[in-house]
């Protein structure tokens, strides 16, 4: 099964790494191209930017078949309420939710908040650890932050991906340098300080914020930080990926003359 796992990861990621360097031959002008450099982050985002300008579409409720479809894709993109799961027979999106929470958002700003931290936070975790390995987690994160808000509450439900974000941030923390598997990052503590210690005093409270995601989010990213030696890319993977995306298009006359004329 791992074996096989392995196998449909590493054919996704020749395909991936296949369209990113088509997309960069295509987007070339002179020297300069555009690089698809970090694929989770880019499709995360893209993902999100998509159910959000979904959301985003305002339509009269007599035209019910727009208006209905606007309704769906609001009610897909949250984490399903415990009821929910006690009735999963006539509610069959239950399921699907617990992955599909993490893709919505409930304003701009919330949108904003997280898509931006991750824009700074993941592609340095793409750099030094496997998308894979990434994903999963993430996909764990997602399942468990709304299996815990199913219990913790009838009604609650959440949506967005802070959880998310404060996994990465939880993540980023131990990139720097620790020799042994024990050693303990103090920028890990610093983080925990900064990050965690605020959402434990908020939790519980009735401000619209989802602190159990953020909770959850934070120490699924600290136990994967802690267990993440074996999941880093090698060095023959990360040259790998980059010559595959690296690949040069053909220059043209015009630059093949600039490179003659400033070597």
């Amino acid at each position: 099964m791992n074996r096989r796992f392995t196998e449909c990861c590493d054919w996704i990621g020749a395909k991936q790494d296949a369209c990113s360097s088509f997309f960069s031959n295509i987007c070339t002008c002179g020297s300069y191209r555009l690089v698809f450099n970090a694929p989770l982050t880019l499709w995360f985002e893209g993902l999100c930017l998509l159910v959000w300008a979904l959301k985003l579409t305002k339509t009269p409720a007599c035209e019910w078949p727009r208006a209905a479809r606007n309704k769906f894709i609001a009610e897909l993109f949250r984490s399903p309420a415990r009821f929910e799961a006690k009735h999963i027979g006539r509610y069959p999106l239950t399921v699907p939710r617990l992955v599909l929470h993490i893709f919505g958002h409930g304003n701009w700003e919330h949108f904003l908040g997280n898509t931006t931290s991750l824009l700074l936070v993941l592609p340095m975790l793409e750099e030094k650890y496997k998308v894979r390995w990434l994903a999963t987690i993430s996909l764990l994160n997602a399942v468990v932050a709304a299996v815990v808000t199913m219990i913790m509450s009838e009604w609650t439900v959440v949506l967005g991906a802070s959880g998310i974000v404060f996994q990465c941030m939880l993540l980023a923390v131990f990139s720097g340098r620790y020799h042994a598997p024990g050693d303990i990052p103090i920028t890990f503590l610093l983080a925990v300080a900064v990050y965690i210690v605020p959402e434990v005093r908020a939790w519980g409270t009735d401000d619209g914020v989802s602190h159990t995601a953020h909770l959850v989010g934070g120490i699924v990213g600290a136990a994967a930080a802690f267990c993440a030696r074996g999941h880093a890319r090698t060095p023959d993977e990360v040259q790998r990926s980059q010559a595959r995306m690296s690949q040069a298009p053909a220059r043209t006359p015009a630059v093949q003359m600039t490179w003659r004329t400033y070597p």
